[in-house]
């Protein structure tokens, strides 16, 4: 027993540590990363939108 789960520990530990396991990590991050500027920059289109609104409804007010 305590050698099949040495033997699994080591199996982890060099896939954990493969080239092609830290590529395809480096490929989920950089994904995420520019999803998440995609989004934020949706986000920071509307709030220019809505502050040129609200502008532009505060001027004829004064």
């Amino acid at each position: 027993m305590k050698e099949t789960i040495k033997n699994l520990r080591k199996t982890i530990y060099k896939f954990l540590g493969s080239r092609g396991f830290q590529f395809a990590v480096l490929c989920v991050m950089a994904l995420a990363t520019g999803i998440r500027a995609y989004a934020a920059g949706n986000g920071m289109a509307g709030i220019n939108e809505a502050t040129s609104m609200v502008t532009s409804y505060f001027d004829p007010g004064v």
